[in-house]
C-alpha cells in the first residue's frame, strides 16, 4: 500500500516538475529562436546594397554575401563564383520557401528584391539556435533525473509520517482490543462461576474488571479530548510550586501508606502559564509513576528549580535501569518498559503526561542511570 502511494506521489512530482521545465525550457527556446530570426531581418534591412545593373548577370542575382560579422564578403565585381555557381545560389533561394538556405556547408539567409537577391551567411546564427536546442535537451534530462531523485527521496520522508501513524494505528487497536479482552474474559468467567456458586468475592472480583475497563475508556477518552483542546487552551499565570505541594500532599497518604523515602526540595513562586487543572494532572502521573515503578528502595526525590528564563522540575526514583530503547518508548501510548500485560496501569500515564507538557509549550525528557530514573520537566517561567 506504502509503495503504491509513494510510487503515485514520485510519478506526480516528476511529471509536475517535467512540465515546468518543458515550458520553461520551451519559452527559452522560443525567445532565442525570435530574437535570432528578428535580427536577421534586421540585417537583411539594412545591409542591402542596390547594385547598378551593368554589374548584374540576370534579371535576379547575387547582391551582396557577408561574413557573419558582416564584413564584405561578396559583390558582383569580386566575389570569385562561375556563373553556374551564380545560378545555382540563385535558383536555391528562388525554390525554398524557408528564407534559408544551405551553401556549400553554410546557412544563408536570402531576401528576393525587386533587381536583386540580398544573401548574408547566418552559420553562427543557426548554429547557436541547435546548439542552445541540445543544451537543453540535455539539461532536460540532467534535470529529470535529479527530479526523479529529489522525488524519490521527499516521496520517502512525506510518507514516512503515514506510514508511522498507520503502524500506530495498528498497534493502538490491538493493545485496546487486549486490554479490554482481558478483563472482559475475568467478568465472564467470574459470572459463569456465580452460577453455580454464590461466593460474593467473585461478584467483587467482576466488579474490580468492569472498574478497570472503566478507567481505561475514561482515559481514552481523556486522552482523546486533550488532544483535540490542544489549539483552544486559554492560559493564566499559575503558581507552579504550589501545584507540586498539592500534588504531593494528594500522594503522600499512598506514599506514607508504602513506607517511601521522599526528598522534597521546591524553591517558592515559581510561576508559569498554564491550566492549573492540567498541571496538577500532570504532576500526579509523575508521581504516581515513580511510586509504581520504584524499586525496594523505595526512594522519591522532587525538586524545583529556577534557571534563566526555565523552571525546571525533576522527579527521580529509585528503579531498575531502563535501557534506551525503553526510554524511547516511555510516552507511547500502551507502552510499558517490562513489557508485561500484567504490569500495573495501561500503559496510558506518561503517554497524557506528554501531550500535556507538549500543550504548555514544555518539554519532558526521561534518563535512567545506575538504577535511578529521572524525569525532568521544563517550563517557560512568567
Amino acid at each position: 500500500m506504502f509503495k503504491q502511494l509513494k510510487l503515485k506521489m514520485i510519478i506526480t512530482y516528476v511529471i509536475s516538475i517535467l512540465i515546468i521545465l518543458l515550458i520553461s525550457f520551451s519559452l527559452i527556446f522560443y525567445l532565442s529562436y525570435t530574437s535570432v530570426h528578428s535580427e536577421i531581418s534586421n540585417r537583411l534591412n539594412s545591409e542591402y546594397k542596390k547594385i547598378s545593373p551593368d554589374k548584374l548577370n540576370s534579371n535576379q542575382e547575387i547582391n551582396i554575401l557577408i561574413t557573419d560579422d558582416q564584413q564584405l564578403l561578396y559583390d558582383n565585381s569580386n566575389y570569385d563564383l562561375t556563373d553556374r555557381q551564380y545560378q545555382m545560389l540563385v535558383e536555391d533561394a528562388l525554390d525554398n520557401q524557408d528564407k534559408i538556405i544551405d551553401y556549400q556547408g553554410n546557412k544563408i539567409a536570402y531576401r528576393v528584391y525587386p533587381e536583386s537577391i540580398k544573401f548574408i551567411n547566418v552559420t553562427n546564427d543557426i548554429n547557436y539556435l541547435n546548439s542552445l536546442l541540445y543544451s537543453l535537451g540535455w539539461a532536460f534530462l540532467i534535470f529529470s533525473i535529479i527530479a526523479l531523485a529529489i522525488g524519490t527521496i521527499l516521496a520517502k520522508k512525506a510518507v514516512k509520517p503515514v506510514e508511522l501513524a498507520y503502524y500506530k494505528q495498528k498497534d493502538f487497536v490491538s493493545d485496546v482490543s487486549h486490554e479490554i479482552r482481558t478483563p472482559l474474559s475475568v467478568i465472564i468467567s467470574n459470572l459463569q462461576l456465580y452460577k453455580h456458586d454464590s461466593d460474593p468475592k467473585l461478584l467483587d472480583i467482576a466488579i474490580d474488571e468492569s472498574n478497570r475497563i472503566t478507567t481505561l475508556t475514561e482515559t481514552l477518552l481523556e486522552l482523546s479530548t486533550v488532544d483535540f483542546q490542544k489549539k483552544q487552551m486559554t492560559f493564566e499565570k499559575i503558581d507552579l510550586s504550589n501545584q507540586i505541594n498539592y500534588a504531593i500532599s494528594a500522594m503522600e497518604v499512598k506514599m506514607y501508606e508504602e513506607d517511601f523515602k521522599l526528598n522534597i526540595n521546591i524553591s517558592d513562586s515559581i510561576y508559569i502559564n498554564g491550566q492549573a487543572d492540567r498541571i496538577k494532572q500532570l504532576l500526579i502521573i509523575l508521581l504516581d509513576n515513580a511510586i509504581k515503578y520504584n524499586d525496594q528502595q523505595k526512594i522519591i526525590n522532587i525538586s524545583l528549580k529556577k534557571k534563566k528564563d526555565q523552571a525546571i522540575l525533576i522527579i527521580e526514583n529509585s528503579s531498575e535501569t531502563l535501557s534506551s530503547n525503553q526510554i524511547n518508548n516511555l510516552f507511547e501510548r500502551f507502552y510499558r518498559a517490562d513489557e508485561s500485560r500484567n504490569s500495573q496501569g495501561f500503559g496510558l500515564g506518561l503517554s497524557l503526561a506528554k501531550v500535556i507538557t507538549d500543550q504548555h509549550h514544555a518539554t519532558i525528557k526521561c534518563i535512567s542511570i545506575d538504577q535511578v530514573t529521572t524525569f525532568t520537566i521544563k517550563f517557560k517561567i512568567v
